[in-house]
């Protein structure tokens, strides 16, 4: 278990969630090459990672790319496991041991936890920070319209990046970010889906979707709730991009009458 102390030291997976990815992963698991002793090399454990999260919601990990060179048996500098991870961690997967023996199944499935976890906690770090920048405080409820607000500028942050000039410019102007960013008002559209998804399911199903605090058909948001909206955002926003880039591509087709291109 080269990667079992690493995660056990905290974090929102459970052995319910351990147990989903290993069954998830386990088909591909049996599919790659193994050294003598039942292991795979770290090339291959890139590998599974990268066809999990490519597979569960089209998300790209960087440092696990597939054109990523084939000799390269290191993290890299550029890699979300030497930015992120804690150095402990790190130190397992360099580890004599772990290079001369390779990685089990159960790696595999802590490797992709602990990503989930990174994951997890970059979608906290982001909320935390827009929650601030609206002077919204954690520990509040927010209406659907103020959380609507921070679903916005969520997407926004999300899109454009760590350029804070940038950032602060098109907040700043809400034309200039209808132009800045493509088909920003279907992305306002997607955001609200996701509040009026959740309202649904309090509606539907009131005793499994809140907490004993919360009046499941009252509409607030605590920053829980508003951290689910932003992680269902995160597995489902690539197949709601391709859908508009494909929506776009049908409407300019139909626009060229003469099949000019």
């Amino acid at each position: 278990d080269a990667m079992g102390e690493a995660l056990g030291c905290g974090g929102h997976i459970g052995q319910e969630q351990l147990a989903a990815i290993e069954k998830s992963v386990q088909q591909m698991w049996h599919t790659l090459p193994k050294n003598s002793k039942g292991r795979i090399e770290r090339r291959s454990l890139r590998y599974l990672a990268h066809r999990y999260f490519n597979q569960k919601s089209a998300l790209m990990i960087r440092g696990f790319e597939p054109s990523r060179p084939v000799n390269a048996s290191g993290w890299g500098s550029d890699d979300i496991l030497s930015q992120r991870v804690p150095s402990y961690v790190e130190g397992v997967l360099q580890s004599r041991h772990a290079e001369e023996n390779g990685f089990d199944l159960k790696d595999a499935v802590y490797m992709v936890a602990t990503i989930e976890e990174l994951i997890f906690d970059s979608e906290s770090a982001l909320l935390e920070k827009v929650y601030k920048n609206q002077r919204k405080p954690t520990d509040r409820s927010l209406t659907h319209l103020g959380l609507g607000q921070v679903l916005e500028e969520y997407m926004v942050h999300w899109m454009v990046g760590d350029d804070e000039e940038s950032l602060s410019i098109v907040l700043a102007n809400k034309k200039l970010l209808e132009k800045s960013i493509p088909h920003w008002p279907q992305i306002v559209a997607f955001a609200e889906g996701q509040i009026k998804a959740m309202e649904f399911q309090r509606r539907h199903a009131p005793a499994t979707n809140t907490r004993p605090s919360h009046n499941a058909l009252s509409p607030r948001y605590s920053f829980d709730d508003a951290h689910k909206l932003v992680g269902g955002i995160t597995n489902s926003f690539a197949s709601f991009w391709d859908s508009e880039c494909a929506s776009m591509k049908a409407s300019l087709i139909e626009m060229d009458t003469k099949h000019t291109g």
